[in-house]
């Protein structure tokens, strides 16, 4: 069942970001030709397209996270079907064994051992691997829903913008303090695109 759901997200992933992306590209080369713009995704969407699986770091176009949130859902799965299984092989046996069905028939329908094939034994490792699959499916959950945080603030982050040409400038300048004019050093750091509105000039006396 975990496995279906898995391939029924993916399938509809493919599906959705296909036609994000024709649209995208579409989109894009058309402001090529206007101007050339850098990518800004918007927090909110990022979240939103989180709630399928990868899909905000595929709008945050961070691709390289792809296979670590598919591959930490596959752990996931695989645990809880593993878990699943031997809590079901365990519990049936010690259901069978409560209602008094052979030792030896309980052997050939299960495969275990005839070691295990006790009431204290198979009781203990049903109630193991149950609380194995709970907390795989808890696992499972945080996961998930660290993906959609994860996705929400790296387009937070995306949003900040730093210039290519980060710069710091050192140069003479001329104080005025009271009427004396008093000479120093005046510091700048350009940290933004739009150097005229995120420049820090900062005075460095002597």
């Amino acid at each position: 069942m975990a496995r279906k759901i898995l391939v029924s997200f993916i399938l509809l992933l493919c599906s959705m970001f296909l036609g994000q992306e024709a649209v995208c590209q579409s989109s894009d080369s058309l402001e090529v030709v206007k101007t050339k713009k850098k990518f800004k995704p918007i927090p909110r969407k990022a979240a939103l397209f989180g709630i399928f699986p990868g899909g905000g770091q595929i709008y945050n176009r961070r691709y390289w996270k792809l296979p670590i949130v598919y591959g930490g859902i596959a752990a996931g799965i695989y645990f809880i079907d593993r878990n699943t299984d031997l809590y079901n092989l365990y519990n049936n046996a010690y259901i069978d064994l409560l209602e008094g069905v052979e030792i030896e028939t309980i052997i050939e329908e299960t495969g275990l051992p005839s070691s295990t094939i006790t009431e204290t034994t198979l009781n203990s490792r049903r109630n193991r691997f149950n609380k194995q699959r709970q907390v795989s499916w808890i696992y499972l959950s945080i996961g998930y829903i660290f993906t959609i945080i994860e996705a929400y603030v790296d387009a937070h982050l995306l949003e900040f913008e730093i210039s290519d040409d980060l710069t710091m400038n050192i140069s003479p300048s001329l104080q005025q303090q009271n009427t004396t004019p008093i000479g120093g050093l005046s510091l700048r750091i350009n940290v933004s695109e739009n150097k005229t509105s995120r420049q820090n000039i900062q005075p460095i006396w002597p």
